[in-house]
């Protein structure tokens, strides 16, 4: 009996489904096509939306790394893509000379200034010493020096690096890095 109410079911919707005209199969086949066209728009509004944010971010990023190269004379593809490769010939004068001496002048803030509470050195210069040493897989000490005996510490060998500003004199007289920061000279006053 149960078979027989199978085939009475699988009769009855096979009646159903021919008698579906062709106007209704139309019509559904009209609204499938206009949805797929609706997914379609959507998905290539998706494409302009993120291509826009993405030419958005690279302007960004440009405008961003022209700035930092004019005001800080900084690179930010260099800070983003990380340690510098040290040369044979540098690894060599590093291996020879061991600990290299940084002399800073603890009057010179914010780059590096002693902090009493803490008793330590102070400053993005110190930090930026720190990072130095590490791209360079090497120590470096800190000494206390007088801003004018620094130059004279320098030239007798007595301190390996101090912190100055940009000259032309100094330039043919010293190994000078890219500029760390930039800073303006105020004069005061006194009434």
């Amino acid at each position: 009996m149960k078979k027989t109410a199978l085939s009475v079911e699988q009769e009855c919707s096979f009646v159903e489904f021919s008698d579906i005209d062709d106007a209704t199969v139309r019509q559904e086949r009209g609204d499938a096509m206009e949805d797929t066209k609706q997914s379609n728009k959507k998905f290539h509004m998706n494409i302009l939306y993120v291509v826009w944010l993405l030419g958005l971010f690279l302007f960004l990023l440009v405008m961003g790394n022209w700035y930092c190269v004019k005001v800080y004379g900084g690179n930010l593809f260099y800070i983003a893509f990380g340690k510098n490769e040290v040369s044979a010939e540098e690894k060599a004068f590093l291996k020879e000379r061991g600990t290299l001496i940084y002399g800073e002048t603890l009057d010179s803030f914010p780059a590096q200034i002693y902090d009493p509470m803490m008793e330590s050195e102070n400053g993005f210069a110190i930090d930026l010493m720190n990072q130095l040493a590490w791209e360079m897989d090497t120590t470096i000490e800190f000494q206390p020096v007088i801003w004018a005996d620094s130059f004279t510490l320098l030239e007798n060998g007595t301190v390996d690096m101090i912190q100055i500003s940009y000259s032309e004199e100094r330039v043919e007289k010293y190994y000078l890095s890219a500029p760390i920061y930039r800073s303006k000279g105020v004069v005061f006053f006194a009434r």
